[in-house]
């Protein structure tokens, strides 16, 4: 431990790659141990929320396997599990504040493709080409080419055809950058993502409607 110790007394845990940031970014600490572990990890307990000013979690060690950890804090993930519990249970808001959510709902999307277009860097492509162009071709033309196939086969056309293409052909979800975020992804790499596939999908989309107008099963 003593090696990890900075001058002030104080652990440096960049030493072993953990930066300032990354624990700025912490919402919790769960300190396993068993035996006298175990009780050192309670003062340790007081000690980190004193200082650090969030939540500590000891467990024994053998009780871990049973202690039922917290599934989520991501507000889209909650979101969703309250909007399915208003629409399985036929729940209705206020018209006025139903107007409201609606209202904002509608705006959620352009301003956030605004935001991360306005934050977008051509020179973090270059670290991420890669991995951008397999997303960016698997979201464009191969998933769209499975499932469209699968939906011509199954005899699907018209109208039925088109809301599978814009499901499964159109631009990675917005939501992406912000559950990136929750999840301690690559936030950047995924608002990369998302403003690439925005342009590109113009195009595609245009050549997946002519492709499928072309072959008489998409007809406008």
């Amino acid at each position: 431990v003593r090696p990890y110790i900075s001058q002030n007394g104080l652990p440096d845990l960049e030493k072993i790659g953990i930066s300032k940031k990354t624990l700025s970014e912490f919402d919790g600490i769960s300190i396993i141990a068993c035996g006298s572990a175990y009780h050192a990890g309670i003062v340790g307990k007081h000690l980190i929320e004193k200082i650090a000013g969030i939540p500590v979690f000891v467990t024994l060690a053998s009780e871990y396997r049973y202690d039922p950890p917290v599934v989520t804090k991501n507000p889209l993930i909650i979101g969703c599990v309250i909007g399915l519990f208003f629409f399985g249970f036929d729940i209705k808001l206020p018209y006025v504040l139903e107007k409201a959510v609606g209202d904002i709902g509608s705006i959620a999307t352009p301003l956030a493709i605004i935001a991360l277009g306005a934050g977008f860097e051509f020179s973090g492509i270059k670290g991420h080409a890669k991995e951008i162009s397999i997303v960016i071709i698997a979201r464009l033309v191969v998933i769209p080419l499975i499932v469209l196939s699968a939906a011509v086969l199954c005899g699907f056309a018209g109208e039925a055809l088109a809301c599978l293409l814009i499901t499964f052909g159109g631009p990675i979800a917005v939501s992406s950058f912000s559950m990136a975020q929750q999840m301690d992804g690559d936030e950047k790499l995924a608002a990369q993502i998302i403003v690439i596939s925005s342009a590109l999908c113009l195009f595609t989309l245009f050549l997946w409607i002519f492709g499928l107008n072309y072959l008489g099963l998409f007809n406008v």
